[in-house]
């Protein structure tokens, strides 16, 4: 998570010229300044939920939860995940990407007067101690930052904190909607999913509700989303121990429900999404290929847009997307124009097999002839990687190279 902290700090001086902006900035630098008792919670797909802890308050009153940030993942924007964006207000207009912020109340004080404020009678002998210690552990409504804000409030957390973040598989993410406060839009409002765990965080998040009150976001519900937002074993390898690894176990590139969600499913991950419901993941499929390869490129591809294709030639790792880098690997000196790697087990072939490269090019070969019925196998037996994968990016199936 790179932050560029020249950048930030002209988004901080432009925030302090408001009182709004400048409360912002405060509570995003007291989340990143009580770093080391934060927790991060990974939801999938490259999202979090990081919450920034005080354990050790200067006063005793003071509320221990400092803040607590939502990073959507890299399918923001995409059908069926989060949709956190707002405009710019100059020209063109175009959107940028957003994250989520919840403050918390600051003290006892606060929380009182709150109390006092919706009950009068507020000192009538009631044992107020479980309503207090529930409302301070309760989110005040989110509010939509850039996301380069949220990367600075957080980066400490993520990787500096005392606490190693927790993984998918223990979270136990569900999808629920929110609506929040969205400047300059129309209605005033974005309505967009996100992911929370389903595991105790202790906190609890907010929400606006349809008629603009804040609500809390129920962790439970008879929605059929409330199966884990990703299977468990779905990313148990790959996501959690942070590498490119083929062991992964899964079974099929969707489950069910997202099945639900995905209103335009390219044809070649129909065609495997399919193929994958009658063999196991260890089925032989052909040229060295097992049923889980088909699958884990169908993961991996799903993450390029055509705007990408440009990072085959330029860039590095860091840039790049891992499909991209999977495909630049299988290149001597990693230039697409120059020839491929041999898979002879030579010295030449041990990074693009670390990179699996090798499986990812026999997968597509394989995907491309799926999906034209091998009418043109002469040409898709023998595409090259980068070509394969412009070709099932821009779903385009003519038997000839194409320009990306």
């Amino acid at each position: 998570m790179a932050v560029n902290h020249e950048n930030l700090h002209y988004m901080i001086t432009a925030l302090s010229f408001t009182d709004e902006g400048q409360d912002l900035v405060r509570g995003l630098e007291d989340m990143r300044y009580y770093h080391r008792d934060g927790e991060s919670f990974y939801l999938g797909d490259g999202a979090r939920l990081i919450i920034s802890r005080n354990e050790n308050p200067g006063l005793y009153d003071d509320n221990k939860i400092v803040g607590a940030i939502y990073i959507p993942g890299f399918k923001n924007g995409k059908a069926g995940h989060e949709s956190l964006f707002v405009k710019k207000a100059c020209w063109p207009g175009d959107d940028t990407e957003a994250a989520l912020y919840w403050s918390f109340p600051k003290d006892t004080d606060e929380v009182w007067e709150a109390i006092e404020r919706d009950d009068p009678k507020s000192d009538s002998g009631i044992d107020y101690g479980p309503v207090i210690d529930k409302m301070m552990k309760t989110a005040n409504l989110p509010v939509a930052i850039p996301i380069e804000l949220a990367y600075w409030a957080t980066e400490l957390v993520i990787h500096r904190s005392d606490w190693a973040e927790r993984p998918a598989d223990v979270t136990r993410p569900v999808w629920r909607e929110i609506i929040v406060k969205n400047p300059g839009d129309d209605s005033g409002t974005i309505r967009t999913l996100i992911k929370i765990p389903s595991a105790e965080v202790g906190v609890t998040l907010t929400s606006l509700d349809e008629d603009g009150n804040a609500r809390e976001i129920p962790v439970t519900s008879v929605d059929m989303r409330d199966k884990f937002a990703r299977k468990i074993h779905q990313e148990k390898t790959a996501i959690k121990r942070r590498l490119p690894s083929p062991y992964s176990v899964i079974e099929k590139p969707f489950s069910d429900w997202e099945l639900m969600l995905i209103d335009d499913m390219k044809q070649w991950e129909l065609e495997v999404q399919n193929l994958s419901g009658s063999y196991c993941k260890f089925a032989n499929m052909g040229n060295g290929l097992i049923m889980r390869d088909l699958v884990n490129a169908v993961r991996d591809i799903s993450y390029i847009e055509p705007e990408d294709l440009p990072y085959l030639r330029t860039g590095n790792d860091d840039d790049r997307k891992l499909a991209i880098n999977r495909v630049v690997a299988a290149y001597q000196d990693e230039d697409i124009d120059g020839d491929l790697i041999e898979d002879d087990c030579g010295d030449d072939a041990i990074y693009p097999s670390i990179m699996c490269s090798f499986e990812l090019t026999a997968s597509m070969r394989k995907m491309l002839n799926m999906v034209t019925n091998y009418q043109h196998s002469d040409y898709f037996d023998s595409i090259s990687p980068a070509q394969a994968l412009a070709h099932l990016v821009k779903e385009d199936y003519s038997p000839h190279d194409i320009e990306f």
